[in-house]
């Protein structure tokens, strides 16, 4: 809720979330929405205006999915990309920044054709029942049938992020539901600086980059306060010279199989399970990443 956090005030200066604004599923199908709370003026309650905003941030940023990856299609593509890339390029995220595009490409052409399909099975399944056809035909269309509905329930269930499913039916009202609560909860409308609220999404990003690009500018003195001596010393030599030491493959194996296979995204749009199937090819320009790392040099561009 914009402007305040509460709708009644009242003598010795209480005041109460007393108001509340309802709203069925179709309003919360909309794209954007805000709640902003008005002046009180001569009552005791602030009244409430919700409305609809529409906010441009810019295209879609990419995002990979696990159950593409038991796709023979795209599987086909990487045997392929494989072959070609992992000797040419240097560098893993060169190699990332390749296959994003092969990725992307293969996904709108599968995303397109998937709606259309399923239309169509839809379609073709009701005609047949019609005409009383054999169960054989029948159950063979409703397989495939059976398998673009559970692609299409698998990526919205990691778009809404969720650790568990409901038993039953694939609950993709459900989901739909989630995503969207999710992307209003997270959702910048405008910011506060220097007393001035920003709304222009072009505003807000060079708020944000120039905040946090301050924090890595070279020429900027910061004073920096030392706590060694504060500090009694806890480990051994031996100990710091465990924890400086370079990073193995072990180790980072072990890590990488720690984290979930549906965890978010980095930036790059790859989540872990993408990164877990495509490691036998990109282990060792991983462990090269870290080395370079471990030994101070410049990150490739």
């Amino acid at each position: 809720m914009e402007n305040g956090s509460f709708t009644w005030f009242g003598a010795k200066q209480k005041k109460s979330r007393l108001d509340r604004v309802l709203a069925n599923t179709s309003w919360m199908d909309l794209s954007k929405w805000r709640l902003r709370l008005l002046n009180r003026m001569h009552s005791d309650h602030s009244g409430l205006f919700l409305s609809q905003f529409a906010i441009n941030w810019g295209p879609i940023l990419f995002q990979t999915f696990n159950c593409w990856l038991k796709e023979s299609s795209l599987n086909n593509l990487l045997v392929f990309f494989w072959k070609e890339n992992v000797i040419r390029a240097s560098h893993v995220h060169i190699i990332l920044k390749d296959l994003k595009v092969v990725i992307k490409n293969w996904s709108q052409n599968f995303n397109r054709y998937s709606d259309e399909k399923i239309k169509l099975l839809e379609d073709i399944i009701s005609a047949e029942e019609q005409k009383m056809s054999s169960n054989a035909s029948i159950l063979n269309l409703r397989k495939d049938l059976e398998h673009l509905y559970e692609i299409r329930s698998a990526m919205l269930r990691q778009k809404a992020r969720l650790k568990w499913d409901l038993q039953g039916d694939r609950n993709n009202k459900f989901f739909h539901q989630s995503i969207k609560m999710r992307v209003h909860k997270n959702s910048i409308s405008r910011i506060l600086h220097n007393g001035e609220w920003l709304s222009k999404p072009g505003e807000i990003k060079g708020t944000f980059y120039n905040h946090f690009s301050s924090f890595f500018n070279p020429q900027k003195q910061r004073r920096m306060l030392c706590l060694g001596d504060l500090v009694k010393q806890k480990l051994s030599h031996e100990d710091m010279e465990w924890l400086d030491r370079s990073f193995t493959l072990k180790e980072v194996e072990w890590a990488l199989g720690q984290m979930p296979n549906e965890k978010a995204p980095g930036p790059d749009g790859f989540n872990v399970g993408c990164i877990k199937n495509f490691w036998p090819n990109i282990k060792d320009r991983v462990l090269e990443f870290f080395q370079n790392l471990y030994a101070g040099k410049p990150f490739p561009k």
